[in-house]
């Protein structure tokens, strides 16, 4: 038989030059991400971020810059930051931010504490600025929303903000000064912790350094004190944040001797003020405020409420009713004066009672009130004067004022606008 003839093994077959490349720009393009990637975490993010940020500074109305130090993976820090405007704002410099955080959070944007020190702002107050046209109402209901919303985002946080001061002008002028100041809070603490330092204004008035505690429940924000003014003592401030209504303030407001209570209904529809403890010497107090009135008055009885304070305090409504006593100006005294003043959509009324030179003096008056825009005019007042005593009156005021002539009476006249119930002519004299 003839034999098979065998045919050569085949040579295996060769690669295709296109995988070979295929392959090459693959593992080129792999080289270049992790050098993107390694470039990105230092050097790139420290080049782009800062022009980021200022390109959307700028569209802000803001001109500004600052420095990226670190690397993603081993910690940024941000340092050297301005910010400048021609609002409000004049500038803010912040020395350094530190955040702290794991990269693989950071990707889902979660930090574990931020340190921000020597933060400096500059604002110019007084500036005027164009209201925005049908600008709608503060909305409190969304307000306490966003508090609670960012609540949990905060209590796990070590936050430190250290060295915060803060000057503000007017036309150039002080107006308040803050000097270094900490806010910090600890992580899972309900507690932020202010350390406030010394606070000036323009009138050489200073507030010695202070500290308080925010207590930051789910449903409130609280405060034990703090002395927001020379004199001025607040105490159990509340801010209520309910889920299923709007937000409402209490506290109690103390100056000198006398304790004040400020409570709101839910919104601050409603407010009132009520002297509870305690007494205020008026013109004392007004000097701790920068202001000088010649009168010497101690108020002792006090109380304000209002209605439809919000959305639209214009549109407001209520009473005041207080009570003076030991009023003095220059040789002029008077045991007592209560006042009775109270608004309405259409008009405000006015009822005073004066005890002075022996007698009561007493008026009652009435104007309708036009309401326009952010404010509210009085139109031409009508009401009446009374006297009940005029003898003792007139022979009180005899010895003060040479124009009266006790012998020159009339029981008919009347006062323009006002419907007397018995009046006292003042008699003509010759100044030489």
């Amino acid at each position: 038989m003839p034999k098979k003839i065998e045919s050569p093994p085949e040579d295996p077959p060769r690669p295709k030059r296109w995988a070979k490349k295929l392959l090459l720009w693959f593992l080129g393009l792999v080289v270049l991400l992790i050098l993107a990637v390694v470039w990105f975490n230092g050097p790139g993010v420290r080049l782009i971020g800062p022009r980021v940020a200022v390109h959307y500074l700028e569209k802000l109305g803001f001109k500004g810059g600052f420095e990226i130090k670190g690397n993603i993976v081993g910690g940024l820090s941000f340092s050297d930051l301005t910010i400048e405007s021609d609002g409000v704002l004049e500038s803010l410099t912040i020395d350094s931010i530190t955040p702290e955080y794991e990269w693989r959070g950071l990707i889902k944007g979660k930090l574990q504490g931020l340190t921000i020190d020597g933060v400096h702002a500059d604002l110019r107050l007084g500036l005027d600025e164009e209201e925005e046209p049908d600008k709608p109402p503060l909305d409190l209901k969304a307000l306490g929303e966003t508090i609670r919303t960012i609540r949990p985002d905060v209590i796990p946080l070590n936050l430190a903000l250290k060295n915060i001061s803060l000057t503000a002008t007017k036309d150039t002028e002080l107006v308040f000064s803050l000097a270094g100041s900490t806010i910090t809070h600890a992580a899972g603490s309900e507690d932020l912790t202010l350390d406030l330092g010394l606070i000036a204004d323009g009138n050489d008035h200073v507030w010695e350094p202070q500290k308080s505690v925010i207590h930051w429940a789910e449903e409130e924000i609280s405060v034990e004190r703090i002395d927001p003014w020379p004199g001025v003592n607040v105490r159990d401030l509340a801010i209520a944040l309910p889920a299923d209504s709007e937000p409402s303030v209490d506290a109690r407001v103390l100056l000198g001797d006398a304790v004040f209570v400020i409570s709101t209904t839910p919104g601050l529809a409603a407010a009132r003020i009520d002297l509870r403890e305690g007494a205020l010497d008026v013109a004392k107090t007004a000097a701790q405020f920068g202001a000088e009135i010649p009168v010497a008055a101690t108020l002792t009885s006090l109380m304000i409420e209002l209605d439809g304070v919000m959305p639209d305090p214009t549109a407001a409504t209520g009473s005041v009713r207080l009570l003076l006593d030991g009023i003095q100006w220059e040789d002029w005294t008077a045991k007592e004066l209560a006042l009775d003043v109270k608004l309405s959509d259409a008009d405000a009324t006015v009822a005073a009672r004066l005890d002075m030179l022996g007698t009561h003096l007493a008026l009652n008056a009435t104007a309708p009130v036009q309401r326009s825009g952010s404010a509210f005019t009085l139109g031409d007042a009508s009401g009446d004067f009374s006297m009940p005593d005029v003898p003792t009156l007139v022979h009180a005021l005899a010895p003060r004022v040479p124009a009266i002539d006790p012998l020159q009476s009339s029981s008919k006249m009347a006062t323009p606008g006002i419907a007397g119930v018995r009046h006292y002519r003042l008699a003509r004299f010759d100044e030489s």
